[in-house]
């Protein structure tokens, strides 16, 4: 999916939801709906299905969709049901599955629903993850008599190599709000937002944090730079991120007389976040820590009972010897993971996760592999992080490894499915605030 409509689909979905809600609604549910046993017209066993050309016929996958499932608490739904029960609304839905032996230039998916063959869409497919809007077709499918079906043909110009689409493993996320309170729905659930995608759209690609977001909240979100965006000392310019420069200021990493990559440092990060978003940036961070309007009623409790009082998109500034500012972006429940895919977490589930433009070795690592693979004729130096996202802890010496960064800094971290989440002191900060921008206010 392209920018523009991601874009386009993440603002219509924005209006839909403020509409459910302005009208009532007290339940936000997303829910997965997986596909029926036999979800093409051949049996998958759980394999691909062939789109597109083969030999001298066509082929297409014809996709039926199960109505029932369960709840983020384990309750028992119907779909149908909950929304005639719940007087709710289909805010959106989102197809995701997997694709491989794409062809480079014209195989197109065109989908098809319902007797008289109504086209939702038409997308190019690429290999692996593919999200597509599919939100009418819920809409109308859930209305009418028929069941939730629609059909992937090869759309314009013929594809012989076609592409093999995993039917069995997709899956369709509903976003449905509800006037009606759902039992066993008031679970933590990370929604989404404006202010958050911006936020998590500078992750790297593949980051695990970003793919629960999907996932949980039915986002279409995107890394907007494969590799994220570096930490520079001075760096306030998303036209110069990824490009290489003297630092603006020096720091004990940060030397006048080596090239660095250029990104954000931790105030302007999230000023072009904010920007992105529609907000107005913040107040400068020696404002934040002096002032006493806006900050939030949590200091003196233990972490894990902070989430009731924060909202993600709330800001926390601290002065640990140097200021520095954060974003609360919920806590690693509300981004669906558990004891069970999380081991590491199992005792800090309901504690704040934290994004931020800062010191981090992996970043650094992944940083230089991007430089060493540009083969630049000068000399540039990796970043000593970049943006990341933190578990807060009191000692981030308490947490379960400890990574040693080339200049020599020791940082506390979790080993989660396929990313590694590290920890943040606030042992060591002299002051904290907690404030919530007037325009997050929702």
């Amino acid at each position: 999916m392209t920018g523009k409509r991601i874009i386009k689909a993440a603002l219509l979905a924005a209006a839909l939801l403020f509409l459910c809600l302005s009208a009532g609604a007290e339940t936000v549910l997303t829910l997965r709906v997986k596909p029926a046993e036999t979800a093409a017209d051949r049996e998958t066993g759980g394999g691909y299905c062939f789109v597109g050309e083969k030999g001298k016929t066509e082929a297409g996958v014809t996709l039926t969709w199960r109505e029932e499932g369960r709840t983020e608490t384990g309750e028992d739904f119907d779909l149908r049901q909950l929304l005639k029960d719940g007087e709710g609304a289909v805010v959106r839905a989102v197809w995701r599955f997997e694709a491989r032996e794409t062809a480079a230039k014209k195989n197109l998916f065109r989908l098809r629903a319902g007797e008289e063959g109504k086209e939702y869409a038409s997308e190019r497919v690429v290999n692996g993850w593919n999200a597509w809007d599919v939100t009418e077709f819920a809409r109308d499918a859930l209305k009418g008599e028929g069941g939730m079906a629609f059909r992937a043909e090869p759309g314009n110009g013929k594809a012989k190599k076609g592409t093999e689409l995993d039917a069995a493993g997709s899956a369709l996320y509903v976003t449905v709000a509800l006037r009606k309170a759902v039992p066993g729905a008031e679970d933590q659930r990370i929604t989404d937002e404006p202010l958050l995608d911006a936020a998590l759209s500078a992750l790297p690609e593949g980051h695990l944090i970003l793919r629960q977001y999907d996932e949980v909240s039915g986002s279409l979100l995107q890394a907007k730079w494969p590799t994220g965006v570096p930490y520079y000392y001075g760096g306030h310019s998303e036209d110069k991120v990824l490009r290489r420069f003297y630092p603006m200021q020096e720091s004990n990493y940060y030397k006048k007389d080596r090239m660095y990559l250029c990104g954000f440092d931790c105030g302007s990060y999230l000023h072009w976040a904010e920007e992105q978003a529609g907000c107005e940036p913040h107040d400068a961070l020696s404002s934040l820590m002096y002032r006493r309007d806006g900050y939030l009623p949590v200091k003196g409790l233990e972490l894990k009972e902070w989430w009731p009082f924060l909202r993600p998109g709330d800001m926390i500034a601290v002065n640990h010897g140097s200021y520095h500012v954060m974003m609360y972006i919920g806590t690693p429940k509300m981004y669906g993971l558990t004891a069970e895919n999380a081991p590491e977490l199992k005792d800090r589930l309901e504690e704040p996760l934290v994004i931020h433009c800062g010191e981090n070795p992996f970043c650094y690592e992944l940083f230089k592999e991007y430089i060493d693979a540009q083969q630049w004729q000068r000399e540039v130096s990796p970043p000593d992080g970049g943006v990341t996202v933190s578990l807060l802890m009191q000692n981030a010496g308490n947490a379960p490894h400890v990574k040693k960064a080339p200049w020599g800094t020791e940082y506390g971290y979790f080993e989660l499915p396929g990313q590694e989440i590290t920890a943040l002191s606030l042992h060591d900060c002299t002051d904290v605030c907690w404030f919530r921008p007037a325009e997050a206010e929702r």
